[in-house]
């Protein structure tokens, strides 16, 4: 490919790219429940992740976990789609990830198909049988 046809593609695609993958938030961030955080009043719904109702056993547990990984510091979430946002730690620590690979959020998309792959062979949260109390 020439260099212009390639100068051409890459604006293109450019252009192409929403508006809201640029937006972040920052700061200290609040749980609202298992895949929501709060920060600086804006509620962000973690991207990637299904995570059973609050009420449940699992999504109880998942709101807990959550609280813990943003208890260290400043998180920075970034929009993926128009309402999910990926969120990291200061120190890059996806938040979702844990979530998946302990069985409190299922995977909703391939962001987190290993992290499941690896809670379902353990048995773990949303994938512990029926038979031994379940969610």
């Amino acid at each position: 490919m020439s260099r212009p046809a390639l100068a051409v593609l890459v604006t293109a695609l450019a252009a192409a790219v929403p508006a809201f993958a640029q937006e972040t938030r920052s700061g200290a961030a609040t749980v609202i429940d298992g895949a929501t955080l709060e920060i600086d009043g804006v509620r962000l719904r973690l991207d990637g992740v299904w995570i059973d109702g609050p009420d449940t056993p699992t999504g109880w547990t998942a709101r807990l976990a959550l609280g813990g990984l943003v208890s260290g510091g400043p998180v920075t979430c970034a929009l993926q789609t128009a309402e999910r946002w990926r969120c990291l730690t200061a120190t890059g620590f996806d938040l979702a990830a844990p979530l998946v690979r302990f069985g409190l959020a299922a995977a909703a998309g391939p962001a987190y198909q290993y992290e499941q792959t690896l809670a379902v062979a353990a048995g773990v949260g949303l994938w512990r049988e029926a038979g031994d109390g379940g969610r």
